[in-house]
């Protein structure tokens, strides 16, 4: 379940790997209406998203809220650490081109949180399969 999964992603990264709510943007795949996280609460944090309408500057974030997007509302902005959720396109292709946007916003993090059908058709790219075989030799986990 993606809302369990982000939760406990969330607290590992605000928690003691000591990133910054501020420098943290969760990027879904979906509209707000039909997001399952979009602004819920997990555990101790918000996911807070403006107004989809909206071309003002996000205001400051309280510390308990964490900036949640449309990967496609984010595409050209930067951020230190991103988590992709909701990445559900209909071919091989979108689901590649969604990632590869959504990944290349983080300068220093980026995880991302997958369904299995997504996984598996993520797992047949040349690119993550090279990744995964690489992680696997040194011992990590995909």
């Amino acid at each position: 379940e993606v809302p369990k999964a982000l939760s406990r992603l969330l607290h590992e990264l605000l928690g003691w790997r000591g990133i910054a709510n501020e420098d943290l943007v969760v990027q879904t795949g979906v509209a707000a209406p039909n997001s399952a996280v979009w602004g819920k609460r997990l555990g101790n944090v918000t996911l807070a998203g403006r107004d989809p309408d909206s071309h003002e500057a996000p205001p400051p974030l309280p510390h308990d809220e964490v900036r949640v997007e449309t990967i496609h509302r984010f595409k050209g902005l930067e951020t230190p650490a991103t988590i992709l959720v909701e990445v559900y396109p209909s071919t091989k292709a979108d689901l590649r081109t969604l990632v590869r946007i959504g990944l290349t916003r983080a300068q220093t993090y980026a995880a991302i949180i997958l369904t299995p059908e997504a996984r598996a058709a993520l797992d047949s790219t040349p690119i993550v399969a090279a990744i995964n075989r690489e992680l696997e030799l040194k011992g990590g986990t995909k």
